[in-house]
C-alpha cells in the first residue's frame, strides 16, 4: 500500500513538472498560472503547493531535473579533454563537443521535453535578469568551467573574450535545440533545425570560436 502511494505521488509530481515545463516554454514563467498547470496535468488545484510549496520552487524543480543531468554529462566529457597536449585546435573542438553532444543525445531520447527546457533557458538568457534569476547560480557554475577551458587553451586572450566566445556557443546551441523536432520553412525551403548528426553544429561553433579566440589579441 505504501509503495503504491509513493508511486502515485511520483507520478503526480512528474505530471505537474511536465505540464509546467510545457507552459513555461510556451507562455513564460510569469504568465503561467498554477491553475493552468494543474489543469494541464489533470491534478487537484492544491497539488502544486502540496508538492512544491510555491510556484518559484516549481520553477526551480523544472530546471533542476534536466539541468543536473545535462551538467553531469557535460562535465564528464569536459574532464576527458586534454587541454595541455599542444594541439589547441583539436582540444577546442573537443570542448565544443563536450558542450553540444550531451544535449544532442538527450534531445534524441525526449525531443519535446528538451525542446521545452531549452526554450525556458533561452527565455532566461534573453531576460536580462541573470543577476537575480532563480537559476543563475547553477547555470553560471557550469558556464565557468567552459570559459576556464577556453582560457587555458588561449591564455593570451582576455577573460571578456573568453566569456564572449562562450555566449556565442550558448546562443547558437540554445537556438538550435529550442527548435528540435520541429520543421520550419524559409521561403519555399523546408528546414529541420537539428540534423540527425550534430557534427555540422559542432563544426560551425568550432569555426566561430576559433575566429574569436585564435586571432592575435
Amino acid at each position: 500500500m505504501v509503495k503504491a502511494r509513493y508511486k502515485k505521488s511520483l507520478d503526480t509530481q512528474s505530471r505537474i513538472l511536465d505540464a509546467a515545463e510545457k507552459l513555461f516554454a510556451e507562455q513564460g514563467f510569469e504568465a503561467t498560472t498554477t491553475r493552468q498547470i494543474t489543469a494541464l496535468a489533470d491534478v487537484r488545484n492544491a497539488s502544486v503547493n502540496y508538492y512544491f510549496a510555491t510556484k518559484r520552487d516549481l520553477g526551480v524543480a523544472v530546471i533542476d531535473r534536466r539541468f543536473d543531468q545535462l551538467k553531469k554529462e557535460r562535465e564528464i566529457r569536459l574532464e576527458r579533454v586534454n587541454l595541455s597536449d599542444g594541439n589547441v585546435n583539436e582540444a577546442l573542438r573537443s570542448v565544443v563537443e563536450a558542450f553540444v553532444l550531451p544535449l544532442h543525445v538527450l534531445s534524441k531520447r525526449d525531443p519535446d521535453g528538451w525542446r521545452n527546457y531549452n526554450r525556458i533557458i533561452a527565455q532566461i538568457a534573453a531576460s536580462g535578469r541573470w543577476g537575480d534569476d532563480i537559476y543563475v547560480a547553477k547555470i553560471s557554475e557550469l558556464a565557468a568551467q567552459f570559459i576556464n577551458a577556453f582560457a587555458q587553451l588561449f591564455p593570451e586572450r582576455s577573460m571578456q573574450t573568453n566569456v564572449q566566445a562562450y555566449n556565442f556557443m550558448l546562443g547558437v546551441t540554445l537556438h538550435t535545440f529550442a527548435n528540435v523536432g520541429q520543421n520550419h520553412t524559409i521561403g519555399q525551403t523546408p528546414i529541420q533545425p537539428l540534423p540527425q548528426s550534430a557534427t555540422d553544429l559542432v563544426t560551425f561553433i568550432h569555426a566561430g570560436a576559433t575566429a574569436v579566440l585564435a586571432h592575435d589579441p
